[in-house]
């Protein structure tokens, strides 16, 4: 029912959405530099699916298609929930296409971490420019946050667990030790589980990760070299226009145009492709046996 409601949103998204004017008002570049925009944000599309095979493979057969149509409709439904409500969505839907809630879990979070490793050293460098602190601070201390918070999930936590389930082993052997055993292995094999996805894998995502943003930061460097008076400062331009957009601030005014050419264009692009993505993706999902559990696999 709550795949249903979410079609029916996207597909309302884009019957009612009003056409661009971004489009016309902001952009001044040419059909090549446009096209070649267009393709760069499809490639970064592209590259968030294979990332997302990587991370599953050696965990779970999956179809690659499957997964790239699951991307794209998560992806377009974004667009439609605010608050950050799409990436709960997205969790539900990679969960019911790998066979488990957690495993849906780990890999958004690990797709965020990975955007995240890629995304602070840009923030940072620009900070000692011309950025707008306004714009990127606020993004980098969230980043921050969220890294400090993954390491200690899922480095430090599943160390002292060890520690602590070792000590009670040795220590204690009541029925009270004996639950409080069970919780904290089941709990230090589930933040297990996200680790082990990416283990032997990090310079691949690393890599897949910096092509995603190349192309994405690619795009906007194509907008503001078109928009732009002078060329100076146009990568401090370039990461204050990608602050405003992922954290939904108002745009500032040297970013202004290009933050709502790049909210035009990638809302386009993803909205087509998000409803041909729906239309094979439903007809899979409706016909499909629930295969969500709370428990990771083993």
């Amino acid at each position: 029912m709550l795949f249903v409601i979410a079609a029916i949103g996207l597909l309302a998204l884009a019957w009612l959405a009003p056409p661009g004017a971004a489009l016309s008002a902001y952009w001044r570049i040419d059909a090549a530099s446009l096209l070649m925009a267009g393709g760069l944000y499809l490639l970064s599309h592209l590259m968030r699916v294979l990332r997302l095979g990587l991370l599953l493979a050696k965990h779970e057969e999956f179809s690659l298609m499957r997964l790239g149509q699951a991307h794209l409709f998560t992806a377009g439904l974004s667009l439609l929930l605010p608050f950050k409500l799409g990436e709960g969505m997205r969790i539900v839907e990679l969960g019911h296409l790998t066979g488990g809630l957690w495993r849906g879990f780990a890999l958004v979070w690990l797709e965020r971490v990975f955007d995240a490793l890629m995304l602070l050293p840009l923030l940072l460098l620009a900070l000692g420019g011309d950025a707008n602190t306004d714009a990127t601070t606020p993004l980098i201390l969230s980043l921050t946050l969220f890294a400090v918070a993954t390491l200690l999930a899922f480095v430090v936590l599943p160390q002292n667990l060890t520690y602590l389930i070792h000590r009670l082993i040795r220590r204690h052997h009541s029925q009270r030790a004996l639950l409080a055993l069970d919780l904290m292995h089941r709990i230090r094999s589930r933040l297990l589980h996200v680790t082990d996805m990416a283990r032997g894998k990090l310079a691949t995502l690393v890599t897949l990760s910096f092509v995603i943003w190349f192309c994405e930061i690619g795009l906007f460097w194509l907008l503001l070299h078109a928009m732009a008076d002078s060329p100076e400062g146009l990568f401090a331009h370039i990461m204050t226009a990608l602050s405003d957009s992922l954290s939904a601030a108002a745009p500032t005014a040297s970013a202004n145009s290009a933050t709502a050419g790049y909210a035009e264009l990638t809302r386009l692009i993803l909205t087509v492709c998000a409803i041909g993505a729906l239309i094979p993706y439903a007809a899979w999902r409706l016909r499909s046996k629930p295969r969500l559990r709370l428990e990771p696999p083993q």
